[in-house]
């Protein structure tokens, strides 16, 4: 799939649609994902509610993230992403209705998530850090503290970037994944 053309400007590295992105886990989950996610991208079952951004963007031949929004409380509550997709913007939000402090990391137009850690307890995120491919960084602490186990994920080697995330959310969400496409940059 080539990069194709954006209104964005020369310089953004847009994601080229893969179609299988690659899964990255970040917390583990309990019990096993669905199988299958409707269009609305959320599923529910006896095993509570799951939520995979993929379906969002399946269709989509350029992809960029302006905007993520994490919610804390003890544990990570929500995840919030403002897409531009195809020359329009859509806006995916995941959360408990628990209260919750926000967290907003803005995307320039030339830059993406490349590397993500979390800290986790049961599979519940207690920290998450995001840094970009221009080097910035995003690091947010619940009000617990760091968990006591520790996951990374390193994509920039690859050139590759996080373009949707996949999980269980109850309460908090729990056994949060990521999945990334390769980068087309202009530069």
């Amino acid at each position: 799939m080539g990069c194709g053309l954006s209104s964005r400007g020369p310089m953004s590295p847009l994601y080229t649609n893969d179609f299988t992105p690659p899964c990255h886990e970040l917390a583990p989950l309990s019990v096993q994902f669905p199988e299958n996610f409707p269009p609305s991208g959320l599923v529910t079952n006896e095993n509570g509610t799951f939520f995979d951004d993929r379906e969002f963007i399946k269709q989509c031949q350029i992809v960029h993230i302006q905007e993520i929004t994490l919610y804390f409380e003890k544990y990570l509550t929500g995840i919030e992403i403002h897409y531009y997709l195809d020359g329009g913007i859509k806006e995916v939000k995941n959360c408990s209705n628990l209260p919750s402090k926000r967290y907003v990391f803005p995307m320039q137009n030339n830059d993406s998530v490349v590397a993500c850690e979390a800290s986790h307890e049961d599979g519940k995120i207690m920290s998450i850090k995001f840094e970009t491919f221009e080097g910035r960084i995003l690091d947010v602490v619940g009000s617990g503290g760091h968990g006591k186990q520790k996951t990374q994920v390193n994509l920039k080697p690859q050139r590759r970037a996080v373009v949707a995330f996949k999980g269980k959310l109850n309460a908090y969400i729990e056994g949060l994944r990521v999945y990334s496409w390769k980068l087309c940059s202009k530069r």
